[in-house]
């Protein structure tokens, strides 16, 4: 099982519907990809079950973070991940364990800032 290709897998269909040009990558936005734009980190594994046989089913803890600038914008695209589960890709059930949202102030002084939602979920 690839972690991060099952998040991934995840996160695109979550989007596929309305959000579908919305661009998802791992740990950091790629400089050129516009807003809004989806970024996925990973918080911590646990082994579910683990035993001296086996490392058990890992529990993975991983994170969403809409990025737009716009709040409605982050919503939206916030709500269609949360809507998405609990939801199955490839034998790998994801739930949604909560959700925050903070603003950051442009760095430039002269463009607005970012809006973040961020949706903490679980995947087993």
């Amino acid at each position: 099982m690839s972690v991060p290709s099952h998040i991934h897998d995840y996160l695109t269909a979550a989007l596929a519907d309305d959000h579908s040009a919305v661009p998802v990558s791992p740990f950091v936005r790629s400089h050129d990809a516009a807003f809004p734009a989806v970024v996925y980190e990973f918080a911590g594994d646990e082994y579910v079950g683990s035993t001296a046989a086996g490392p058990g089913r890992p529990l993975v803890r991983f994170h969403a973070t809409v990025v737009s600038r716009s709040l409605v914008e982050a919503e939206t695209i916030g709500q269609a991940i949360v809507s998405h589960a609990p939801g199955d890709v490839e034998d790998c059930a994801t739930r949604v364990t909560s959700l925050e949202r903070e603003y950051q102030p442009a760095y430039d002084g002269q463009r607005s800032g970012m809006y973040l939602v961020i949706v903490h979920m679980e995947q087993f």
